[in-house]
């Protein structure tokens, strides 16, 4: 009497090679009541074509003697092709040379015929499936866990450098808004002066420079999400208008720039620089895809998704807004986009990309709770399409720094800001503008000089980080002694999110490095709300 196999939600498939009609009846009617996928063969050719086209075979029973050619060779043939299947040879005698030649061909048994007992074949066979399922078990886990420890391993490289971004950050923004400030002010007396225009445009070139290297910060600082940011209540569609116009001031002659936006887009809450950035980001990818030119499209537009879309984008949000940048470009091969957002990965030649800038907007996506997907083709180009998630807030207006000069009318502002150069060019640009400075180093001084002039001092400009405080700690104090007061917080580094309000307050933000006309422009708009 035969015990069968315990049938399992995975069959076993089996492929049975032999001439004989009965003995593949049999097999047939033994491995069917057992729950195995049966699938015969009676040549050296029907059986290599079948392990071939139903492929993969778990396990081969396979006669040695076949019309046109020997059953080793079938089992030479499924190793060479499915290394992980095992192979029991049947043969009508027993003898050491039939041992040794179903050793060399790497078979896992071998049965004599007639079957005097089928129990002893199945055993032989559920062995012999359950030692190849195990292999194949093993080398996947084997494949699972090399490629978990490349990602360990890809993320304390990003983890190293996300901390020595951060570890350099803040002194490295506080140098270049020194640099900037002082740049500026020297172009501007170069201008007064009516200077020659070789140390004019010097001085230009050092402008942009330190502007360059801010957004390099910037980059560094968002892809290992260590940038500062404040959040806001936004419309894609205004940022995108905003944006639009800086874009086309940097765009070839040859490149040309779409921007579009539905009327009635959901709002979404962001940090607007990083918004910006993305944007920024995306087109000038695309820029770079269009050596012979082309065309840039950026829409936007709401993108209510199924629970299915929402799970297949990794994300919760239902509603989303749907932000798309296509080109008409090269395209990216597979392997390309694979690593696409990779930091430092980049196809550019040496010295024309940092690889940086998708790896910052993945980053970006990540912190907003978003989503990224990217379709490309060699020679058709490439869309990036952006869900951002939709918030229920209401919409608040957005804060619009001017672009020029904006003149103080003798307000006081306390500024305290504990590295001297930073806090000397800072009081520099106030005094020169029309504001009286008072300008302290830490929290203690400025509690001080708020007990001495609290009358006189109108707004308080601090930076985040101080030796003996925070920022918002003088702030909030500030408030406590004076409620009218109006205060902006300013900083180059900061793991945590800047707060939008401090009790019934808005607080303003302003991140290092920045110009002598966003400083102005947010200071005046602050004082002015």
């Amino acid at each position: 009497m035969t015990t069968p196999l315990q049938p399992t939600a995975d069959p076993v498939r089996v492929l049975v090679v032999d001439d004989e009609k009965v003995v593949q009846m049999l097999l047939e009617t033994v491995l069917a009541q057992d729950g195995c996928e049966v699938v015969l063969a009676d040549t050296v050719a029907t059986a290599i074509s079948c392990a071939r086209a139903y492929a993969p075979i778990d396990v081969a029973l396979v006669d040695k003697n076949l019309p046109d050619g020997s059953g080793l060779d079938v089992m030479r043939a499924i190793k060479a092709d499915q290394p992980d299947c095992e192979t029991i040879l049947m043969t009508g005698y027993a003898s050491l040379d039939s041992a040794i030649e179903a050793l060399h061909v790497g078979a896992y048994d071998y049965v004599l015929k007639p079957f005097d007992d089928v129990n002893d074949l199945r055993v032989k066979l559920r062995n012999a499936a359950d030692k190849r399922r195990l292999r194949a078990a093993t080398t996947a886990l084997s494949q699972e866990l090399d490629e978990t420890q490349r990602q360990l391993v890809q993320a304390q490289k990003m983890e190293a450098v996300g901390r020595l971004a951060g570890g350099i950050a803040h002194d490295f923004n506080n140098l270049l808004v020194v640099i900037l400030n002082y740049a500026q002010l020297a172009a501007q007396v170069a201008e007064d002066v009516d200077a020659p225009a070789d140390l004019r445009a010097y001085l230009a070139n050092v402008v942009d420079a330190g502007r360059s290297a801010a957004a390099l910060t910037r980059q560094l600082l968002a892809f290992s999400r260590k940038q500062v940011v404040a959040p806001e209540v936004l419309s894609v569609g205004d940022v995108l208008a905003a944006v639009q116009r800086l874009l086309a001031r940097t765009l070839p002659d040859n490149v040309v720039l779409s921007v579009s936006a539905a009327d009635d887009l959901w709002p979404v809450k962001m940090d607007r620089g990083q918004l910006e950035q993305l944007v920024v980001n995306l087109v000038v990818n695309a820029r770079d895809a269009l050596p012979d030119g082309g065309e840039i499209r950026v829409t936007a537009a709401n993108a209510p998704l199924s629970p299915d879309d929402a799970r297949s984008l990794g994300i919760e949000p239902s509603r989303c807004v749907r932000l798309s940048v296509e080109d008409t470009g090269v395209g990216m091969a597979p392997e390309v986009v694979a690593q696409a957002f990779e930091p430092f990965f980049t196809t550019k030649p040496e010295g024309k990309g940092t690889g940086l800038g998708l790896a910052t907007v993945r980053a970006i996506v990540d912190q907003a709770g978003g989503a990224i997907q990217v379709a490309s083709e060699i020679g058709r180009g490439t869309q990036f399409s952006i869900y951002l998630p939709a918030t229920e807030e209401p919409e608040r207006r957005s804060r619009t720094i001017p672009a020029v000069r904006l003149q103080g009318a003798g307000e006081t502002v306390l500024l305290v800001e504990d590295d001297a150069r930073v806090r000397a060019v800072i009081a520099h640009v106030l005094d020169r503008a029309g504001y009286r400075a008072i300008a302290v180093g830490s929290a203690e001084d400025a509690l001080s000089a708020l007990d001495r002039d609290a009358g006189d001092i109108q707004l308080v400009l601090s930076d985040l980080m101080l030796p003996d405080a925070s920022g918002i700690d003088v702030i909030e104090r500030a408030i406590a002694r004076r409620p009218g007061l109006h205060a902006v917080l300013m900083s180059g580094y900061a793991t945590a999110t800047v707060p939008g309000r401090i009790g019934d307050r808005d607080i303003a933000f302003i991140a290092k490095p920045f110009t002598e006309e966003r400083l102005l422009g947010v200071l005046r708009e602050v004082l002015d709300s």
